[in-house]
């Protein structure tokens, strides 16, 4: 599964192919989306410039991938194959669907700091066009993969991401212990998650913070800060601070990152848990996309006495917690937050307007 998501994160989009369920090239299938894009929402660029979201090949294909299921590129015939059920080959993986939700039209800029999952069906652009009412549950190619990408630009302009200040950040900082320090084999940033017990910190400044960690994440692997370009993240939970699982915070959470991050995992390890872990995942498993949970792995004791955890994160970037890890690295949230300033949208709204334009195909700011 590592592997398999080392390639995904490598290949480039127009090496694809033809796209799962598709007929067409990728190029022409990108094309396409980008002009329904922009009938969903002819303000898309500059409304997700306001939160710092760049639009480009791998973000829709991401999208693809969300709603179409999983694909592989072929070494042979340089085509992907969908491989879920019915496909008449392949190793029988499942297809995942698509959430059936209520989908809005982006948002406007919103004086609260409460997050949740999806936008508000209440609230609208009025420089967009009316999305459709509903995602449908069989994935219906680009035009779903367009609805599923304008509903995240709309909650994150609900929300604020990316324009929250210092001191709201602040407040969830130190009520969660949630950051991105480090690392991995693959230059991916780990992303470390001590959950407390529930009711420690209310769910909406859990989400909240969890949204900045992720987008940190991703600017960090985005620059090659860890060696090479990184799409993706790895995950590290640690269960041993928790009393009575904070599954509501979780819920919210896993919620979160298969609707707004899709394809971002590229590794979720689950450490420290004890007995308890088998009736967490049991409550957990329904919302995690079939694509995280053949990434996802309990680590036990006696794996991570093996090497467990230092298979994947080099010593040198694991925290002294981890057996095998040699670095000394405790979370601070003052000096975590120093140096942060709103985002600029003009750093990300000319490429966002070039690239939906068809001139710019995935330059990045």
């Amino acid at each position: 599964a590592d592997q398999e998501a080392a390639a995904e994160a490598a290949a480039p989009v127009g090496e694809l192919g033809a796209l799962p369920g598709m007929a067409l090239p990728a190029a022409q299938v990108l094309a396409s989306l980008r002009v329904r894009l922009l009938e969903l929402n002819p303000a898309l660029a500059a409304d997700a410039a306001r939160s710092g979201f760049v639009v480009d090949d791998q973000c829709l294909a991401r999208y693809l991938v969300m709603s179409n299921g999983y694909f592989t590129a072929s070494t042979a015939q340089g085509t992907a194959s969908t491989e879920g059920p019915g496909s008449g080959g392949g190793r029988g993986r499942p297809k995942p669907s698509v959430p059936k939700r209520r989908i809005s039209g982006p948002a406007s800029s919103s004086s609260s700091s409460s997050f949740s999952s999806s936008p508000s069906s209440s609230s609208s652009s009025s420089s967009s066009a009316p999305a459709p009412a509903s995602a449908p549950a069989s994935a219906g190619g680009g035009q779903c993969a367009a609805e599923l990408l304008c509903a995240t630009v709309a909650w994150r302009c609900e929300q604020r991401v990316g324009r929250l200040e210092r001191r709201e950040l602040a407040a969830a900082a130190l009520q969660l212990s949630l950051y991105v320090h480090g690392f991995d084999m693959l230059g991916r940033p780990v992303v470390l998650f001590t959950p407390s017990s529930e009711g420690a910190c209310p769910v909406d400044l859990a989400v909240q913070w969890l949204v900045y960690t992720l987008d940190r994440a991703m600017l960090l692997g985005e620059s090659g800060a860890g060696g090479q370009r990184a799409t993706q993240f790895t995950w590290i939970i640690d269960f041993s601070k928790v009393g009575v699982p904070p599954l509501r915070t979780i819920k919210a959470s896993m919620a979160v990152i298969g609707q707004h991050y899709p394809c971002r995992a590229g590794a979720m390890l689950l450490v420290h848990g004890g007995s308890m872990m088998h009736w967490v995942w049991r409550a957990l498993k329904p919302l995690v996309p079939p694509q995280t949970q053949r990434k996802l792995r309990v680590v036990s004791t006696k794996e991570e006495l093996g090497g467990a955890l230092t298979e994947v994160v080099p010593p040198s970037q694991l925290e002294l917690r981890f057996h095998g890890g040699q670095n000394p690295h405790t979370f601070d949230p003052e000096t975590y937050l120093q140096g942060y300033a709103p985002v600029d949208p003009s750093k990300y709204e000319s490429s966002n307007a070039a690239y939906l334009k068809g001139g710019n195909h995935g330059h990045r700011i």
